[in-house]
C-alpha cells in the first residue's frame, strides 16, 4: 500500500516532466523519494513504448538521472528494467555515488553485455543518438571509473581534439572528449591504448581489471603503427603509465610495423625517465 501511494504521489508530482517528454526524460537532479521511482520510469518507458507507431515503432528512450541520488537497489534495478526494455537504451546515471561500487557494476554489466556488430548498444553514460560525445574527466573515482569503462568497452569511439595536447595547466584538467563512431571502426577502437596515451592511470588499471589483453597492438594499417599500449606510453612520456603496464607484465620486446621497440621509442623522444624504467638502469645514468 505505502508503495502504490508514493507511486501516486510520483506521478501526480511529475506528470508535467513525464508527459512533456518525448524520447528523452530529463531528471537530472532529481529529489523524488519513495521506492517506487524506478516504477515510475519503468511506466514511461513501456508507455512510451506501447504508443509506438508507424516510423516511431523503432525509437529508443533515454533518461538523465545524474545527481539523483540512486541507491544500489535502484541501480539493480534499472538494469534489470535496461536488460527487459529494449527501448531503453541510454541512462545517465553519472554523479550517483550513493549507489555504491555494486550498483556501478549492475548497470556497467548490462550494457557491456550488448557489445557486439548487428547490437543495439546501451549506455550509461548519457550517450545517445542525438548526444554522441563522451567526456571522461581526468580525475575518476571507482564508481564513475568502471562506469566510463563500461562505455569504452561496449562503444567504438575517436578521440576528439584532446584538451591533453595544450602545454599549460588548465588545458590539461579539462575532460578528454570521445566521439562514437559505427560499429564498423571496431578494429581501429582499442580502449587500453586511448588511456595509455592519455595518462589516464585510473582507467588505464581497471581496463586492465576487467581483463583487457595488455599485449594488444594496433592492426597494421596505413595510419597505424602497430603499437602497444608501452609504445604509446614510450612516445608519450607517460612514466605512470609505462610503470603500471610493466608491473602488469607487459611483453618489453613487442615491436612495432617498423620494429620499434618502447626502449626504441622513448630514446627517439629523450624521455630519459621511460628509458629508464625499460632498459633498468637510473635516470641519472640515462641524462648523463
Amino acid at each position: 500500500m505505502q508503495q502504490t501511494l508514493q507511486l501516486q504521489h510520483g506521478v501526480v508530482k511529475e506528470i508535467s516532466k513525464l508527459s512533456a517528454a518525448s524520447t528523452e526524460l530529463a531528471l537530472k537532479g532529481w529529489r523524488l523519494t519513495g521506492t517506487a521511482r524506478v516504477l515510475l520510469l519503468a511506466g514511461w518507458v513501456n508507455y512510451r513504448a506501447a504508443l509506438a507507431s508507424g516510423s516511431a515503432v523503432h525509437e529508443t528512450a533515454s533518461i538523465d538521472l545524474r545527481d539523483a541520488r540512486l541507491t544500489t537497489h535502484e541501480a539493480f534495478e534499472l538494469a534489470e528494467l535496461m536488460r527487459q526494455q529494449p527501448r531503453l537504451t541510454s541512462l545517465d546515471v553519472r554523479q550517483n555515488d550513493t549507489m555504491g561500487f555494486e550498483g556501478a557494476v549492475a548497470l556497467s554489466s548490462v550494457i557491456e553485455s550488448f557489445r557486439g556488430v548487428g547490437v543495439v548498444a546501451r549506455s550509461v553514460c548519457g550517450v545517445t543518438p542525438s548526444n554522441s560525445t563522451l567526456e571522461v574527466p581526468r580525475t575518476l573515482g571507482p564508481i564513475a571509473c568502471r562506469l566510463v569503462c563500461a562505455e569504452l568497452r561496449t562503444f567504438v569511439f575517436a578521440a576528439g581534439i584532446s584538451a591533453s595536447m595544450g602545454n599549460n595547466k588548465t588545458s590539461k584538467e579539462k575532460p578528454a572528449v570521445l566521439n562514437r563512431r559505427g560499429a564498423f571502426a571496431a578494429g581501429d577502437w582499442q580502449p587500453l591504448l586511448w588511456a595509455s596515451g592519455e595518462n589516464h592511470i585510473e582507467l588505464a588499471r581497471m581496463l586492465l581489471d576487467l581483463g583487457m589483453d595488455i599485449n594488444e597492438q594496433q592492426p597494421i594499417t596505413q595510419i597505424s603503427s602497430k603499437y602497444s599500449a608501452l609504445h604509446v606510453a614510450a612516445q608519450k612520456g607517460n612514466e605512470e603509465i609505462a610503470q603500471l603496464l610493466l608491473d602488469r607484465g607487459i611483453d618489453k620486446t613487442l615491436r612495432d610495423k617498423h620494429g620499434n621497440t618502447a626502449l626504441n621509442l622513448a630514446e627517439k623522444k629523450k624521455h630519459n625517465e621511460i628509458i629508464a624504467l625499460l632498459s633498468g638502469v637510473s635516470a641519472s645514468l640515462v641524462s648523463a
